[in-house]
């Protein structure tokens, strides 16, 4: 919950690390914000945590997708359940 306490809405967190906007993070990025917020791993330890999530890079890019997935590991959050997310077509108009 370290990582929830600090962002909140994980697309600004993923948009904040997302510094061209391309829809995915760089390792190196993701690595550095752990270490940010005091989670310091070896090289080892950060490979293995991506291996046991499950977690796919390319060319050292991690997608949207996968940071969410990497985030939610299906702990209850003190924030409560998250929401699933409304698309525009879904929203009513405000009058």
């Amino acid at each position: 919950d370290k990582f929830r306490d600090y962002y909140h809405d994980f697309s600004a967190a993923f948009a904040k690390i997302d510094r061209n906007k391309d829809g995915q993070i760089s390792v190196h990025d993701l690595r550095a914000m752990l270490q940010s917020l005091n989670f310091h791993l070896d090289d080892e330890q950060f490979a293995n945590l991506l291996y046991r999530l499950r977690i796919k890079v390319t060319d050292n890019k991690l997608s949207y997708p996968d940071f969410l997935r990497m985030i939610d590991d299906g702990r209850a959050s003190k924030y409560g359940q998250r929401q699933r997310p409304v698309s525009a077509a879904e929203t009513p108009p405000k009058l």
